[in-house]
C-alpha cells in the first residue's frame, strides 16, 4: 500500500481481447419456454463484468491514495495502455476503441481525472502477432519493438 500512496504516475494495462463480453438482457429473446416458466430469465447466470472489476480496482487505488471524489484528480497522472494493439486490427484511435469496448470505464476515468493528467495509448510490444512461423522468426531476429499510439 505504501507504493500506491507514494506514487503519482500510474500505468493501467488492459488487454481488450481478454475482456469478457457482457451479458445484455436487452438482447435476450423471450421464448414460449420463458412465458410458460420452464426457463425463467432469472436463471441466467450473473457475474460482475470485467469492466466493473476494472472500475472497482481504480476506486480501490484512488481510495488508498486518499482521493476526494468531489474533485477531479490533479495529483496522479494516469496512462491507460491498451495492450496487444496489433491484435485489435483497427484504424481507430485508442480512446475511441476504449469508448467502444469499455464505455463505463472511460466515463469513470474521464470523470475522475483532469484531461492534462490522462493519456490513453495503444501498445504492441512486437508490432505484429506471433501466430505464424514467419513472425516468430522475425521476432527472434529483430527482438521486440514498441508501438505507441497516442490518442
Amino acid at each position: 500500500m505504501d507504493a500506491i500512496k507514494d506514487s503519482d504516475n500510474w500505468i493501467f494495462f488492459i488487454r481488450l481481447n481478454n475482456i469478457s463480453e457482457q451479458l445484455d438482457i436487452s438482447k435476450i429473446t423471450v421464448t414460449q419456454e420463458h412465458i410458460q416458466g420452464s426457463n425463467e430469465i432469472g436463471e441466467i447466470p450473473y457475474s460482475i463484468s470485467d469492466q466493473s472489476a476494472l472500475i472497482e480496482l481504480l476506486q480501490i487505488l484512488l481510495h488508498s491514495k486518499g482521493h476526494d471524489y468531489h474533485l477531479k484528480n490533479t495529483k496522479i497522472k494516469l496512462t491507460v495502455a491498451l495492450t496487444c494493439w496489433d491484435e485489435l486490427e483497427t484504424q481507430e484511435k485508442p480512446k475511441q476503441v476504449l469508448q467502444n469496448n469499455l464505455p463505463l470505464l472511460l466515463n469513470f476515468i474521464e470523470s475522475n481525472w483532469k484531461s492534462d493528467n490522462l493519456k490513453i495509448i495503444g501498445l504492441s510490444a512486437q508490432g505484429f502477432p506471433l501466430d505464424s512461423e514467419e513472425n516468430k522468426e522475425k521476432y527472434q531476429l529483430e527482438g521486440s519493438r514498441k508501438l505507441w499510439l497516442p490518442d
